[in-house]
């Protein structure tokens, strides 16, 4: 299968109604902490925005960006804490809704994750990285026709992006549409030739529909470019 990639969303900038209500001190320590996030300077921007929160226990994106920090350093429980003490502040905050979701996805609270990412859509429904993240889940949960209705609209709304169609391919191959699954996986190798998740699974459309030759022609080609699961369907080649 192919390796999933989920996408953390951080909040690095202050929104402009917040920059009105804030002091010069809260918006350049904001800043710092931001950068240094920014630069992977984690433990650095851990004690800035410890320091910030201590002094402003309102700041939302504050809580945002140190659930962010936090994540990086391993700390998920900490950084689910920081996304739901930013949600209890401010419940229109979308972001932290899909870093909250990732928490509950790596957790294996599979439904949770769907319900918050589906507040974050409601919310910022032009977040195309929510679709993806989203479909992924539904995938995970073997609900293939409900993910298709967002890879569908990402590929619609992202005509460059090569993930939307390798996993518009993998919903249409699990819903058995293999043809249209193969011409997903030929777009995204039109985007990234070396893209070797696309020739896995492409290789797997292709044996779905027993032209064997083929699969095993691109389980060869991802092998060569280091795909592991690739490496594992060639003994099926010999």
């Amino acid at each position: 299968m192919v390796q999933k990639k989920y996408h953390w969303f951080f909040i690095l900038i202050l929104s402009t109604s917040f920059l009105a209500s804030c002091d010069n001190q809260e918006e350049q320590m904001a800043k710092k902490g931001a950068d240094q996030l920014l630069n992977n300077d984690f433990h650095g921007a851990l004690r800035t925005f410890d320091d910030l929160l201590r002094k402003y226990p309102n700041h939302v994106e504050g809580y945002s960006n140190r659930g962010a920090v936090k994540v990086n350093l391993g700390d998920l429980k900490g950084a689910f804490n920081d996304f739901t003490r930013a949600i209890k502040i401010n419940p229109k905050h979308a972001p932290a809704y899909g870093n909250r979701a990732l928490i509950y996805f790596h957790t294996k609270q599979y439904e949770k994750s769907i319900t918050d990412y589906n507040k974050q859509i409601e919310l910022d429904p032009n977040n195309l990285s929510a679709y993806l993240n989203r479909g992924q889940v539904l995938i995970e949960i073997k609900k293939p026709a409900e993910a298709l209705k967002d890879f569908k609209y990402l590929v619609d709304n992202q005509k460059d992006n090569k993930e939307a169609f390798l996993w518009y391919g993998i919903a249409l191959k699990n819903t058995q549409q293999y043809t249209t699954a193969i011409d997903a996986y030929n777009q995204a190798l039109r985007l990234d030739a070396q893209f070797s998740d696309a020739y896995l699974m492409r290789g797997n459309a292709l044996d779905a529909q027993e032209r064997n030759e083929e699969a095993c022609k691109d389980w060869q080609k991802a092998a060569e470019l280091g795909n592991k699961s690739a490496r594992a369907n060639l003994s099926r080649c010999q």
